[in-house]
C-alpha cells in the first residue's frame, strides 16, 4: 500500500518530478516481485502506474521500450493469466461495428491522445462505419457534438470511479451488444489489456501514443 500511494503521489501530488529518475530502475527491477501481493483492482492500477512511472522519467525512449517490456509487461500478463477469469468473453459474437475504448474523449488539454481518438472516430463514420465509443473517463463537447452529427456513433461513458469488476462488466454487455468487428484502443493496459490477454475472439488495435512493445493485442499501429 505504501508502494502504491508513492507511485500515486509521483503523479498527483509531485505532478511528475523527474527527481524521481534515481529510483525508477530500482522499482521496475522489483514490480514482479510486489505485484504478487496486490488484490485484482490494486494490481491493475499499480501495473498502469509503474509503466507510467518508468516513461515518463526516461530521455531514452527507445531503450526503455525493452525495459518496461522485461520488468513489467511480461509479469503482468502472466499475472493476469494466473488471476483473471471471464467465460463471458467467448460468447462475444463478431459483427461489423468498430469500437473504440478510450481513457478519455476529450480532443483539447493534457491529454493528446484524445485528438487521435477523435480522427479515428471521424474517418471511419464518415465511410458510413457504425462506430462504437466507450469511454472510462471525460466526454467533450467536440464528441457530443461528432455523437449529434452522425447517427451510425454511439457513446458510453463508464465512470472511472467504478470497481474494476463493476466495469468490465458493463464493457462486456456493451461488447455483447453491439458485436464488434474489432476493437481499436490507445490504453496500453487497464482494461482493453484484459480483454486480449484473456483472450477476446474478436481483434484488438493498439493505436499507440507513444510506447509500443507490448506482448498482447493483435496489432499495433504507431
Amino acid at each position: 500500500q505504501e508502494i502504491l500511494f508513492a507511485i500515486r503521489s509521483y503523479f498527483n501530488i509531485y505532478k511528475r518530478d523527474q527527481k524521481f529518475k534515481f529510483i525508477e530502475k530500482e522499482l521496475s527491477k522489483r514490480f514482479s516481485e510486489f505485484l504478487l501481493f496486490f488484490s485484482r483492482q490494486d494490481g491493475l492500477e499499480i501495473a498502469s502506474l509503474c509503466y507510467l512511472f518508468s516513461y515518463t522519467l526516461t530521455n531514452d525512449y527507445k531503450s526503455i521500450q525493452d525495459e518496461i517490456y522485461t520488468n513489467i509487461a511480461i509479469p503482468y500478463k502472466k499475472w493476469v493469466t494466473q488471476n483473471w477469469k471471464f467465460n463471458e468473453l467467448s460468447e462475444i459474437k463478431r459483427g461489423k461495428k468498430y469500437i473504440y475504448i478510450c481513457r478519455h474523449a476529450v480532443t483539447t488539454g493534457g491529454y493528446a491522445p484524445g485528438a487521435s481518438v477523435y480522427t479515428f472516430c471521424k474517418a471511419l463514420l464518415t465511410q458510413n462505419k457504425e462506430v462504437v465509443l466507450i469511454a472510462f473517463g471525460k466526454v467533450d463537447k467536440i464528441f457530443s457534438r461528432l455523437e449529434k452529427d452522425f447517427t451510425n456513433l454511439s457513446i458510453f461513458i463508464i465512470e472511472k470511479k467504478l470497481t474494476f469488476d463493476t466495469k468490465f462488466k458493463l464493457t462486456i454487455d456493451i461488447l455483447s451488444h453491439h458485436e464488434p468487428k474489432m476493437i481499436l484502443t490507445e490504453m496500453e493496459f487497464e482494461l482493453p489489456s484484459i480483454l486480449s490477454i484473456l483472450g477476446i475472439p474478436v481483434p484488438i488495435i493498439f493505436l499507440s501514443p507513444g510506447y509500443y512493445n507490448l506482448p498482447w493485442y493483435d496489432k499495433i499501429g504507431l
